[in-house]
């Protein structure tokens, strides 16, 4: 039995939009579903399939001044689970791990003690505790400002980055930093940014089959256009690739194959694949579809993290700008090997801006935000990891 978190539930506004949707080999019709939120929280952050329901657990970064946490039901119903106050956080950001105790884990990037953000854990009946408070005194540090997803290492710690500061040393003060953090609180920084290897590195990390820890840098790095990393849990890093003005600035949370330890990203203008040894391999560009979508200017991918298929295939959200485009976005689905992209399903002007991860649900169901909570039913295997 679902134990009941809050007494208080929002009836959402329901959209239900008829998507065509091709997977591969063939075609078939399918309904997308958009839940809007209730008005005082518009714009969902950050969706979390729940372990062996249909419902949902999401985030709302600016929900009553500081941000809140979400139950959505099947059909849509909203259920407030808990509103953060700035002493236990503010800020939300990304969506919630489950980890494999049964919690929730998350960050925010304001609130606790100095406002400069905390991790807490989140049990499933919905009781909120500060596990971390940036705060704290790092030796010869000051760490603050965690952003992206937080992922549980194969050696059960939490791993996250932060965009502020960082160990202080003769290259200056950090932009920056990778953390270790264990569940009873204890943080290690693996590594401090600065301008050579890249800075602010907003966007989650993955770990590789090899254990190696991979994330992006938004900017720094030869071209100062951002970096892809690796960092080993000793805290050895390495920067494998630097990005080009002409590769556009990475924008999206990587996936790594659990096969060869490949690692996929996107930027503002291109799919990529690179190798652990950091050779990148465009598999698709934005150009060609812009032209037709947005008249020839440039289409921005906004933090949509890939869900990787069994099949050979990624799917994703990409938003698409500026505003005379006739969209806000798209979920597509891209064949690793040829570059070939399919539209899932088209994102009309006014619908919602697709930003922030897929993940799959029970049902075989694709959840995603778009400022309200989306679903879809996609039939085919995604990749174990």
């Amino acid at each position: 039995m679902k134990p009941q978190l809050s007494r208080v539930a929002f009836r959402s506004l329901c959209a239900f939009v008829a998507a065509v949707v091709l997977g591969p080999g063939a075609a078939f019709a399918q309904q997308m579903n958009i839940f809007a939120p209730p008005n005082l929280c518009v714009a969902m952050d950050g969706i979390t399939p729940e372990v062996g329901t249909r419902d949902s657990v999401g985030i709302q970064r600016y929900c009553h001044g500081h941000g809140a946490i979400f139950r959505v039901s099947e059909k849509g119903v909203f259920t407030e689970v808990h509103a953060f106050t700035g002493a236990d956080g503010s800020g939300p950001r990304g969506r919630l791990l489950i980890g494999r105790d049964g919690n929730y884990y998350g960050a925010t990037t304001g609130g606790g003690k100095r406002n400069v953000g905390v991790v807490f854990q989140m049990t499933p009946k919905g009781v909120v505790r500060t596990i971390y408070d940036f705060a704290a005194t790092v030796p010869d540090a000051i760490v603050q400002t965690p952003t992206g997803n937080l992922i549980q290492g194969t050696d059960g710690n939490l791993y996250g980055v932060t965009i502020g500061v960082g160990l202080q040393s003769k290259a200056g003060v950090g932009s920056g930093t990778v953390f270790r953090l264990t569940l009873n609180g204890q943080l290690t920084i693996l590594h401090t940014f600065y301008m050579p290897d890249g800075i602010y590195p907003y966007m989650g990390l993955a770990q590789g089959p090899d254990d190696s820890l991979y994330g992006t840098t938004s900017q720094g790095g030869p071209g100062n256009n951002g970096t892809v990393f690796n960092v080993a849990m000793n805290g050895f890093y390495k920067t494998i690739y630097s990005f080009a003005q002409a590769d556009g600035a990475p924008v999206t949370n990587l996936k790594t194959s659990p096969v060869d330890g490949t690692v996929y990203g996107m930027t503002q203008k291109e799919v990529f694949a690179i190798s652990p040894l950091g050779v990148l391999r465009v598999i698709a560009r934005f150009r060609d579809e812009n032209a037709w979508a947005t008249g020839g200017a440039n289409l921005t991918t906004v933090g949509g993290g890939f869900i990787d298929y069994s099949d050979g295939t990624l799917v994703g959200v990409m938003a698409m700008t500026p505003s005379p485009s006739p969209l806000d976005g798209k979920l597509f689905q891209l064949t690793i090997a040829d570059g070939s992209m399919r539209t899932l399903h088209e994102f009309k002007k006014g619908e919602g801006v697709p930003t922030g991860d897929l993940t799959v649900g029970n049902g075989q169901m694709l959840y995603g935000t778009n400022g309200a909570v989306f679903s879809i039913h996609y039939p085919q295997v995604p990749t174990a990891h």
